[in-house]
This record gives C-alpha cells, sequence and structure tokens, in this order.
C-alpha cells in the first residue's frame, strides 16, 4: 500500500507540473510533441515500476530502477520546459 500511495503522489506531482507549463504554452510542434511523448512513455512505465518495488521491496536493483524511472520522467518535463521556453519558442 505505501509503494502505491507514494507512486500516486509522484504522479501527482508530475500532472500537476505539467499541466503547470501547459497553462504557459500557446502553440507547438513537432520536435516539442516527441519530448512529450517520450514523457508518458516513461509515465506509463511507472506501474511497472511500482509492481517492481513492491515485489522487491528493499532489494537495491528495485529502488534504482523506480528511481531512474522517476528521474527520466523529470528529465523529460524539464526538457519539456527548456524547449518551449528557449527564445520564447511555444510560449
Amino acid at each position: 500500500l505505501l509503494s502505491y500511495f507514494l507512486s500516486f503522489v509522484v504522479l501527482g506531482s508530475l500532472w500537476l507540473s505539467h499541466h503547470n507549463q501547459f497553462h504557459w504554452i500557446e502553440i507547438s510542434n513537432r520536435k516539442f510533441l516527441w519530448i512529450n511523448i517520450f514523457f508518458l512513455c516513461f509515465i506509463s512505465l511507472i506501474p511497472f515500476a511500482t509492481i517492481l518495488l513492491r515485489a522487491h521491496e528493499f532489494e537495491p536493483l528495485a529502488i534504482v530502477i523506480y528511481g531512474l524511472n522517476i528521474l527520466v520522467c523529470l528529465f523529460f518535463l524539464y526538457l519539456n520546459w527548456v524547449y518551449a521556453t528557449h527564445k520564447h519558442r511555444l510560449v
């Protein structure tokens, strides 16, 4: 139950951040959409990483995989924002 709650909070935080970005973003282009697709690709892996974390609670590899998944999601969220705001490209 703890790993589910942790993932729920993480997904909620990522969704809020993504939603807040789109408050400012007015247009899009193909490169921006591909960045978003990769972001969503790793978002969709969070349930699998959560199951892995739950099945192997205190094993370092499970913790590393879960953490890396979250870091990659954060990286693409950051890349999304940097790309959109560089020289006011999409804002």
